[in-house]
């Protein structure tokens, strides 16, 4: 039954819609296996929300008979996120495809929600309940990322220390972005992707630092100064 189970859900297709369906419209044409697109699903926080996601399920796959795929729940969609079924009692038969909706508005925490869906997978080997969990990675399926727009934040661990030391950089960013890019003019190494960069400030002077940050909603930007004494740097 386990080997059922992995063959059977690696064949149905859980992808997001884009404008060419409305709301719950079912894709009849589509007929691709696997999971697409391998990014997540990005809800703005506080913003109306709405996405159809198709599913297929193959009719057959040698050497079982697939009748139909039901999903009893889809636990871990963010609140005031409603979910809907076509058809509506959630069973998508064998050569058939069906759709699931989401809309409305969340004011959870931004961060990323992994979703499991519930259910049975009925063959001519018998009904094969599964718990399936999408997770927030790259190599899965549809999941969610609530996100806000995001306020460029930073400080030096540091505020004093003595030239030719290090500075680890702190980003302090809201909004939950998922792209960092640091410029560290006047030190090595000169930028960074990283939460939690360091950086050698070898001559005195005084040196701007700017922090670009991204998600997928909107960007921000934000520079300060390093001065750099003989003996001590500080952030001003």
């Amino acid at each position: 039954m386990k080997k059922i189970t992995s063959v059977l859900l690696s064949m149905i297709c859980i992808f997001a819609c884009h404008t060419a369906y409305s709301q719950c419209d079912v894709d009849t044409t589509n007929t691709t296996t696997g999971f697409s697109p391998n990014t997540p699903a990005v809800i703005q926080q506080g913003v109306p929300y709405s996405q159809t996601v198709q599913v297929y399920v193959p009719s057959t796959y040698s050497p079982y008979t697939v009748d139909s795929l039901h999903i009893d729940s889809l636990i871990g969609v963010p609140t005031g996120i409603n979910v809907t079924f076509n058809p509506p009692s959630g069973t998508v038969f064998g050569g058939s495809n069906g759709a699931i909706c989401f809309t409305g508005t969340t004011n959870d925490t931004v961060g990323p929600y992994p979703l499991t869906f519930y259910g049975n997978i009925y063959t001519d080997a018998g009904p094969v309940p599964f718990s399936f969990l999408v997770q927030f990675d790259p190599t899965f399926g549809y999941k969610f990322r609530v996100e806000a727009p995001p306020t460029a934040i930073f400080r030096a661990d540091s505020p004093i220390c003595a030239s030719a030391d290090t500075v680890k950089f702190v980003d302090l960013t809201t909004g939950y972005p998922i792209h960092l890019a640091w410029t560290f003019t006047g030190g090595s190494p000169s930028g960074s992707g990283l939460e939690f960069p360091k950086v050698v400030y070898d001559s005195a002077g005084t040196y701007p630092v700017t922090l670009i940050v991204r998600n997928g909603i909107s960007s921000d930007t934000i520079t300060r100064n390093i001065t750099v004494n003989p003996s001590v740097t500080g952030m001003v």
